[in-house]
């Protein structure tokens, strides 16, 4: 179910664990926590902004997941330098490629 208005110390806390947490599994946790509040601009950049940056392919595709379903069409650039990066996992190439395709 999701929520239209976070609780801005809640969200601002998960937004600082999914973007700082050295723990895989709290950034992890953070981004789902995050999802139930698609509505919220912030959350959307944030996951944006995290694609860029993540290094992790679980959560690179949670982040990717999430702004395929809600259409944001920003994820794109970050999705295709990710898919153009030798280091990128195959498995992980295959879900981006399958992402980007409903994208546009």
């Amino acid at each position: 179910e999701l929520e239209r208005t976070p609780d801005p110390m809640v969200e601002n806390a998960l937004i600082e664990r999914l973007n700082y947490d050295k723990k895989v599994n709290v950034r992890l946790a953070a981004a789902e926590a995050l999802i139930k509040y698609s509505n919220s601009e912030e959350v959307k950049t944030v996951f944006v902004n995290a694609l860029d940056t993540e290094k992790n392919p679980t959560i690179q595709i949670a982040l990717m997941q999430f702004l395929v379903e809600i259409k944001d069409l920003r994820a794109r650039a970050p999705m295709e330098k990710l898919l153009e990066e030798s280091e990128t996992p195959t498995y992980l190439k295959e879900i981006l490629s399958q992402g980007l395709q409903e994208l546009y």
